[in-house]
């Protein structure tokens, strides 16, 4: 690939990613518009939508506490994961 094809590369890629930032922001404000909407209620629904907005519990391991508090036991328990990472910068 020639240099100027990738700058228009590089440039599309930006844009994108310029795009969906500015679509999930957009989303993400009507999502509050729905919730401030229904208040207090878990479940509504218009039309053929059924809205829920409800309390989820959900338990999560604290790796930092564990890892203080046996750190040994750890570290046998832990294994490098090797990835790629695709990163732009300007």
């Amino acid at each position: 690939m020639k240099r100027s094809e990738l700058r228009k590369c590089i440039n599309q890629y930006q844009d994108i990613g310029n795009q969906i930032a500015a679509l999930e922001k957009q989303k993400e404000a009507i999502a509050e518009r729905i919730k401030r909407h229904m208040g207090d209620n878990e479940i509504e629904q218009v039309d053929d939508f059924i809205i829920r907005y409800r309390e989820v519990t959900s338990s999560r391991f604290d790796t930092a506490a564990f890892k203080a508090a046996y750190t040994d036991l750890y570290k046998q328990f832990t294994r490098p994961a090797i990835t790629r990472r695709f990163t732009i910068n300007a």
